[in-house]
Parts: structure tokens; C-alpha cells; sequence
């Protein structure tokens, strides 16, 4: 590059007509300066410099690659350089990788359209970008979308409208976000192997590469279905079994409070497994809750999920006795506590407050009963089995 003002810079161009020509800005003309992908060809002072026309084609390019097929900058500079733009086994490969689609959109939307074409509000949007569902782009200050972004926008305005909370949306499909990129990581790691062979051609790799997305998005597709399903009945089988195991506890509890004199406990058990219920209301709404008996034999699933969540809103916000009950009540209550925390399915994630509630009823029982306290612990939580 020559650095000499008495030069002619006619049929040359400026940095500003260079971005004017390719409505690129001056700071990414810059960048790309900077990492190797155009040169000027003439400096005519410490901050002039002068291009070649041809780098309006070059810089078109680059954007196009960027835009279109998604290249990274070290892939464009390397094409520009050894000429493997006119490879066709080289870019098929490449396209492969970068799953290029002779259709892909490149059409970005303003946060505006965006919220206007798939119905969310822009908070709504905002909620999808902060935890990396959709991705903001920058252009002039304004964030933009692309048309994948607005799938997803979509996708989750269909499940609202469907009832289901975007507060759920964005945590199912974070999960599964975050499960295949896992996946894809794994995959790309282990199709390197591949990559290594000796018999291994760009033009074989770029069909074994597409064959490999569409059979591996068939199979993602198929298994999750089949664990949603298998998952699903699991949890609707355990539900069943737990209510059931509720309803059956009573009677063993009460063989366990007459055993160590606890008599009003015991009846109020007894009744309680026949269906009857104490007429004092703090009492009478833990044992409701125990049994489930909103939830009877021939309720339908809704009715049964219904009350086992209404159960569990009881028991975990911490229902018990808080001493303001006599002794034996004070044991019964935190005896059902303990046991329907105990008892519950993993799906309703009440660990933690099962820890606490097996502390609270340890801790009544010493104190209600000193010396025996941990031998009726015991017993009273093999009722549960």
C-alpha cells in the first residue's frame, strides 16, 4: 500500500463512500479492516485512506455470508482469500454445517413488528430475550428480530391462548433449550471422529450432515413424545397411589395413638377412615387435607389433581399444630403433616418442608411424650409404608 499524497487517487474511493455504497457503517468497515477482510489500497494522510471499487463486492459479499448463510468472519476471510468460493463441494460442506437453507429468511423485525405480528406485549418479549429463548440484535439502537425469533414469539402466543401461563412457556422451553444444546455439543463432539477419517470428502460430509439433521429432528421428535407420554402416565399412576395411601393411613395411625393413650386422636382417626370428620375446623380441615376426601373413589382426574393441590397449598405453607392446640391435637396435626409431606410424590417437590415437618412432629413428640417421643416417631412414620 502506498503512503504518497502526490499520488493519483483517481477511480479510488473513500472509507464513507465505500459505506454509502454498501449501506454498511463506517465502524463494521472499520472491523473489517481490521481483521483482514479489505484493504486500502493508498494513504494520503495519517486518517485518508483510499479503496478499490472492487471492495464494494467484496464488502456485499461478506454481509451476504454473514446474513444468509451465517458464516463467522474467520470462514468469510479464508473463502476471500484461497478463492474456495468457487468450490461447490467446499460450500455445500460449509452450508452443512451452518444449515444453510435455500430458503432461509433474512428478514429482521423491529421489537414494534415483532410484538404486532405475534400478538405478545413488548415486557413479553423482553421476558423471552432475558432468558435467551429469542436473541436482540442491535441496528441503530433498536433491537430487531429475526424471523426465528418471531417463530418462537408465536409459538408461545399459541400456548397462551391455549391457557397455558408464558411464565410456564419460557420455563418448558428453557428446559429443552438447554437439553439440546447440550445435545448438539455431544453430537458435533462425536461426529469430529467422523471428520477425521481419511476417506472422509466435503462432498460425502456435507449429505452425511443433512441426512444426519433431518434423521436426528425425526428421532428428538418421536422420543419426545414417547417420554411425554411414558412420563405422563407415571405421574397419573403415582397420583392414584398416593391418594389411596392417604385414605389407608388413618386406621393405621389410629392403632398407633391408642397403643400410647392418645384416645381423642385415635377416634378422630377412626372416623376419619369411615368418611366422618370432627366438627372443629383447624382439625377437621388438616384431616380433609390428609385424606383427600374431596377426591373420592369415583371423582374424575381433575377433581383428584385438584384436591391433591389444594392439599399440598396446606400442608406446605406450613399447617400445623404452632402449639396452639392441646397435646394430643398438637400430635395429630403435625403427625398428618409430616406423613402427607412425606408421602408425596416427588413431582410436588415437598422435600424441604418434609425435613421440617418430621423435625416439628420429633420435637412434639419429646416433649409431649419425654422418653418415648422417638420410639412413637418411628411407629408413626410406618404408617406410611
Amino acid at each position: 500500500m502506498k503512503d504518497d499524497s502526490r499520488v493519483s487517487t483517481e477511480g479510488l474511493i473513500k472509507i464513507g463512500e465505500l459505506a454509502k455504497q454498501t449501506d454498511t457503517n463506517v465502524t463494521t468497515l472499520k472491523y473489517y479492516i481490521r481483521v483482514g477482510l479489505i484493504r486500502p489500497v493508498m494513504k494520503t494522510g495519517k486518517n485518508m485512506s483510499w479503496y478499490d471499487p472492487s471492495c464494494i463486492e467484496t464488502v456485499n459479499l461478506i454481509r451476504m455470508l454473514q446474513k444468509e448463510r451465517y458464516y463467522p468472519l474467520s470462514v468469510i476471510r479464508d473463502l476471500i482469500e484461497t478463492d474456495k468460493l468457487k468450490r461447490p463441494p467446499e460450500m455445500a460442506l460449509l452450508d452443512a454445517i451452518h444449515k444453510v437453507d435455500d430458503k432461509t429468511d433474512p428478514t429482521i423485525f423491529s421489537k414494534e413488528d415483532a410484538a404486532r405480528m405475534s400478538g405478545l406485549t413488548k415486557d413479553q418479549i423482553d421476558m423471552l430475550s432475558q432468558a435467551g429463548l429469542v436473541t436482540a440484535a442491535k441496528k441503530k439502537r433498536s433491537e430487531v428480530f429475526t424471523e426465528e425469533d418471531l417463530t418462537v414469539m408465536n409459538i408461545v402466543k399459541v400456548r397462551m391462548d391455549a391457557g397455558i401461563p408464558i411464565e410456564q412457556s419460557v420455563e418448558a422451553l428453557h428446559i429443552y433449550d438447554r437439553a439440546l444444546r447440550n445435545a448438539a455439543q455431544a453430537d458435533i463432539d462425536s461426529f469430529v471422529d467422523l471428520i477425521m477419517q481419511p476417506d472422509f470428502s466435503a462432498q460425502a460430509g456435507a449429505h452425511m450432515i443433512r441426512v444426519s439433521d433431518q434423521t436426528l429432528d425425526e428421532f428428538v421428535t418421536l422420543r419426545r413424545k414417547e417420554y411425554n407420554r411414558s412420563y405422563g402416565k407415571s405421574y397419573v399412576e403415582k397420583l392414584y397411589r398416593f391418594l389411596v395411601q392417604c385414605a389407608g393411613v388413618p386406621s393405621k395411625l389410629e392403632k398407633v395413638y391408642r397403643k400410647y393413650g392418645f384416645h381423642e386422636a385415635a377416634s378422630i382417626c377412626a372416623d376419619a377412615a369411615a368418611g366422618v370428620f370432627p366438627e372443629s375446623t383447624e382439625v377437621a380441615a388438616c384431616v380433609r387435607m390428609f385424606t383427600g376426601s374431596e377426591a373420592g373413589q369415583k371423582s374424575d382426574l381433575i377433581t383428584k389433581i385438584t384436591a391433591c393441590r389444594q392439599s399440598r397449598e396446606f400442608f406446605t405453607s406450613g399447617n400445623g399444630s404452632n402449639g396452639n392446640f392441646d397435646p394430643e391435637m398438637r400430635v395429630l396435626l403435625d403427625s398428618l403433616r409430616c406423613l402427607w409431606l412425606k408421602m408425596a410424590p416427588e413431582a410436588l417437590q415437598c422435600e424441604d418442608q418434609a425435613e421440617e415437618a418430621e423435625t416439628l412432629l420429633l420435637e412434639t413428640l419429646n416433649e409431649v411424650c419425654p422418653g418415648k417421643g422417638g420410639l412413637i416417631y418411628r411407629e408413626i412414620l410406618s404408617t406410611a409404608r
